[in-house]
């Protein structure tokens, strides 16, 4: 940036150095070029800085109509000469001449104008000093330089007279470098929240794919031991039968037969329950759709989970509608959302469960309420319990097992026959399951 602001205050000069000369009365366009070039300038500043013992030098021009001719001698003496020189002195006397303070005010107007389109500088101050001797000319108004100033340009003629030299003072470059940068630093800027939104995106996707893989760890425990009960159960009940000849003894040969039978049910519906997920978004189930009568498919649930019921000593109030209510479903898979339901009903009460069912209609649409006394569901976890995998964090360190995917599969069923569920509950105050299916109606 002060090569930048050293060209500004080299250009003005040679600028101003034409302007003395008449500028635009000059006609000839070569000499115009060559006053306004850096060989001129490289060549006017060697000369005035020529300041050696013993050398003088002596600058003179000459314009005609038809010729212009500058003129520049050096004069090497053996001795050196008295310290007093009528040329300096007159310089001194003289660089407050109307030409002078003409070329002095054009050069720093446009010295300002181009600081202040080039770099955003407002605040700027100029010196004075002898051409011949280089020291500061006291009593110009402005003539203040500044001690402590970021930026000292050199200095420069801005008259052929050589009256004095012009020197530019900028207190302070904070704020033009700031200016400067302004497109740089936005880009910067940019492109670092880019990159911090992808790292953010590539932290949250590599703590997903965590999450993911513990739940799919999770998941395989829970299933692994889901299948482990009714498959030791079944193991269990045909070694009583051989060890102990059940076949003298048909009552009870009957009743291990039927506990093996509704073990091989839960385990077939469970494996159900697996492939008959979507395995991918977007992905419908195959419905077999048929009026089905809710109450009578509640009714039939209800009696179906009989022994888990005795095991339990639960308790099932079902109060269903006077008249048939009617959906458009698929029989299986309702049944299989009113089993998943009531089986979490079952399992996550602590002692005799008491579970109430209402059926009725609500304009066009039937509402089933599930309601249960067991440990409950805090806030927070109402709509993630629908989750694929999902469990409460809290049900891992009971004896209580699950696969995560129950409810996921009842929202999943539901959804593709139009109805709804949601969940009112709080952690210690039992659940309420809520469905609401679109009633069919003849037409």
């Amino acid at each position: 940036m002060k090569q930048q602001l050293e060209n500004i205050v080299n250009e003005a000069s040679l600028i101003s150095i034409y302007q003395s000369l008449g500028g635009s009365n000059i006609a000839n366009e070569s000499f115009r070029q060559f006053l306004l070039s850096p060989q001129w300038g490289q060549l006017r500043n060697a000369f005035d800085n020529s300041k050696i013992g013993g050398l003088r030098s002596s600058f003179d021009y000459d314009i005609t109509p038809d010729s212009i001719e500058f003129s520049l001698r050096f004069k090497l003496k053996s001795h050196q000469e008295p310290a007093s020189n009528k040329r300096e002195n007159f310089q001194e006397q003289a660089f407050q001449s109307p030409q002078d303070v003409e070329s002095l005010h054009f050069m720093d107007s446009l010295i300002r104008e181009k600081l202040s389109a080039t770099a955003n500088i407002s605040s700027s101050t100029y010196a004075l000093y002898s051409y011949g001797k280089d020291t500061l000319l006291p009593g110009y108004p402005q003539n203040n330089p500044v001690k402590n100033a970021d930026f000292r340009s050199n200095s420069y003629s801005y008259n052929l007279h050589h009256f004095a030299k012009y020197r530019l003072f900028i207190p302070s470059l904070s704020m033009p470098v700031w200016y400067l940068l302004r497109y740089f630093l936005l880009s910067n800027l940019i492109t670092t929240l880019i990159i911090s939104f992808a790292f953010y995106f590539l932290l949250r996707f590599i703590r997903l794919q965590q999450l993911f893989s513990q739940e799919r760890l999770g998941f395989i425990s829970n299933m692994t031991h889901e299948f482990k009960t009714p498959v030791a159960t079944i193991s269990v009940a045909l070694e009583s039968i051989v060890k102990y000849k059940m076949e003298n003894n048909p009552e009870q040969l009957y009743e291990y037969i039927h506990m093996s039978q509704m073990e091989l049910e839960r385990l077939n519906f469970m494996i159900e329950k697996i492939l008959n997920l979507k395995p991918e978004e977007g992905t419908a189930l195959t419905l077999h759709i048929e009026p089905v009568d809710l109450p009578l498919l509640i009714q039939h649930v209800i009696n179906s989970l009989a022994l888990l019921r005795q095991k339990k000593k639960a308790t099932i109030h079902f109060d269903p509608c006077q008249q048939p209510i009617i959906v458009m479903g698929d029989r299986i898979h309702l049944g299989n959302v009113f089993v998943n339901v009531l089986d979490n009903a079952l399992k996550y009460t602590e002692e005799a469960p008491q579970i109430h069912i209402t059926c009725k209609t609500k304009d066009s649409r039937v509402v089933i309420s599930v309601k249960d006394n067991g440990i409950g569901i805090a806030p927070i976890y109402h709509k993630k319990i629908f989750e694929r995998f999902f469990r409460i964090p809290d049900f891992d360190v009971h004896n209580t097992k699950g696969s995560g995917l129950g409810l996921h599969y009842v929202k999943e069923i539901l959804q593709q026959h139009g109805a709804t569920i949601k969940v009112q509950s709080n952690k210690g105050y039992g659940s309420t399951f809520i469905i609401q299916f679109p009633l069919y109606e003849e037409i």
